[in-house]
C-alpha cells in the first residue's frame, strides 16, 4: 500500500513539475508577443519601425516589421531565455536585402543588433501598449 502511494505521489510531482515548466515557457514567450517601437540608426539616420510578434495556438511565432517604406514578414523567429532573433527580407524600389536581428527582451525593453549589408546598427525598443 505504501509503495502505491509513493508511486502516485511521484507521478503527481512529475505532473506538477511539467506544468510549471510549460507555464514558465509560455510566460516567457508572452514577453516577446506584442508590438514594439524600434529605433535604430543607419548611416547617421534614425529609423523608427514597428515590430509585431504573434503566437498561434500551436506555439509558433510569426511577425511583421513595418517602417515608412513597407511592411514585411519576418521569419525564423526564435525566443528563448529572453533572447529574440529573426530574419527579414526587405525590398525598396528594385533593391532587396536581407537582415538579421538578435537581441534581448527584459520587461518592456528590447535591445539588440540589426545586421545587414553594408553593416550593422544597434536597436532599442519599447513595448507599445494599446
Amino acid at each position: 500500500m505504501v509503495k502505491g502511494s509513493i508511486c502516485r505521489k511521484a507521478k503527481l510531482m512529475a505532473l506538477v513539475f511539467t506544468s510549471i515548466v510549460f507555464a514558465v515557457q509560455a510566460a516567457a514567450i508572452e514577453n516577446a508577443v506584442g508590438n514594439w517601437k524600434i529605433k535604430a540608426v543607419f548611416n547617421g539616420r534614425e529609423m523608427i519601425s514597428t515590430l509585431s510578434i504573434a503566437q498561434d495556438k500551436q506555439g509558433s511565432l510569426s511577425g511583421t516589421w513595418e517602417n515608412e517604406w513597407a511592411e514585411t514578414a519576418i521569419d525564423d523567429i526564435k525566443f528563448e531565455d529572453g533572447k529574440l532573433s529573426f530574419n527579414r527580407t526587405s525590398k525598396h524600389q528594385n533593391t532587396e536585402w536581407k537582415s538579421t536581428f538578435t537581441g534581448i527582451i527584459a520587461g518592456d525593453t528590447l535591445t539588440g543588433t540589426i545586421k545587414r549589408e553594408p553593416g550593422e546598427a544597434a536597436a532599442t525598443g519599447t513595448t507599445i501598449y494599446p
